[in-house]
């Protein structure tokens, strides 16, 4: 009895099993299906552009087809698309990948085994040397991390501009665009000791674009003097905006004094029409001084920006620029405004 009823509650848990697992293995095996048989119709498409000499293309879609179906074939078909646009060293890495397949086609593996051997001689390398390696250190080929072991290793790499970069915590980015223009050049680029970031800011490799030093920093001095024009302008406004709030005030002040006066000696008043005109009289020199201030004050912001350096990128004799100078006349002297455009 005990014994049936083991067989019966393994009974049950096998069928649970089963219902569990074989709706998933079997969608697990319909999406493989499903991705051979896009992997062969990109490859289809590509043998196709192949024939028609579209290469670039053609390596689009074999590199598709290898991602859903990764089969020696493929990447043997992707190697000679590679070469034949040049990428010798992403050719040769294929090749001999195939070649090294243990369990393939030994034709096919001694096919991709000679390709191989004749693209080593034509491959182009460069190497990376790093003259002061530091903790947190990152070199980059273009987007690509250049491992630790290969630094000051010649490697094989496609024909082409790369931009090196180098970053590390606490110093500045560095960065540099190297060619490695033909077949079989060596080309070598020294990364120098990084500079310590005196800045106090976070490291942040998303953003080394954005904090990478000029050689020769280009002069702000322009750009500080714009700011301090218009401060100095806005000082002005502020200025008259005063002298126009106490000039309406002295009016008022005045206007309200007249009843406090006697009409036929408007300068005989009582005590209140006295202080509305001592009130008017200092609302008058605070207008005053606050229109020669203001005034002042704008015309100097108006000058600070106009003879304030342009902003320039390099040596230009082009450069639109404007200036004060010293003039003296037999009737006079003064200040002119001088520019170049």
């Amino acid at each position: 009895m005990f014994h049936r009823q083991r067989i019966w509650l393994r009974s049950i848990y096998l069928c649970i099993v089963v219902g569990v697992l074989c709706p998933w293995l079997s969608a697990a095996h319909a999406q493989s299906d499903a991705d051979r048989a896009a992997a062969q119709v990109l490859f289809d498409e590509a043998q196709e552009l192949k024939e028609d000499g579209d290469f670039e293309a053609a390596c689009k879609k074999f590199e598709a087809s290898r991602a859903l179906d990764p089969a020696p074939g493929t990447q043997l078909n992707l190697a000679d698309c590679y070469e034949r646009t040049g990428r010798t060293a992403s050719a040769w890495v294929n090749y001999v990948e195939v070649a090294q397949i243990k369990k393939g086609d030994k034709r096919r593996a001694a096919f991709a085994q000679q390709r191989a051997d004749e693209l080593k001689p034509r491959l182009s390398k460069l190497q990376i040397g790093v003259a002061d390696p530091v903790a947190g250190m990152v070199v980059k080929r273009g987007d690509v991390e250049v491992a630790r072991p290969t630094w000051g290793v010649m490697v094989p790499v496609d024909p082409g501009a790369y931009e090196i970069s180098a970053t590390a915590p606490g110093k500045l980015p560095w960065r540099r665009t190297v060619e490695v223009e033909e077949e079989g050049e060596e080309a070598e680029v020294e990364i120098p000791a990084l500079v310590d970031d005196d800045t106090g800011g976070d490291d942040d490799d998303d953003a080394d674009d954005d904090t990478t030093v000029t050689p020769d920093g280009a002069d702000s001095g322009g750009s500080g003097q714009l700011i301090a024009g218009g401060v100095i302008g806005g000082l002005g406004l502020v200025g008259v905006g005063i002298g126009v709030a106490f000039t309406a005030i002295a009016h008022s002040a005045y206007d309200d004094s007249k009843d406090e006066c006697l009409a036929d000696e408007p300068n005989r008043c009582n005590a209140d029409g006295v202080a509305l005109r001592e009130d008017a009289q200092s609302a008058q020199t605070v207008y005053a001084v606050s229109y020669a201030v203001g005034g002042a004050a704008l015309v100097a912001g108006l000058i600070t920006i106009l003879v304030a350096p342009p902003a320039s990128d390099g040596d230009s004799d082009d450069e639109v620029g404007m200036g004060l100078a010293p003039w003296a006349a037999p009737n006079g002297a003064g200040l002119q405004l001088t520019g170049r455009f």
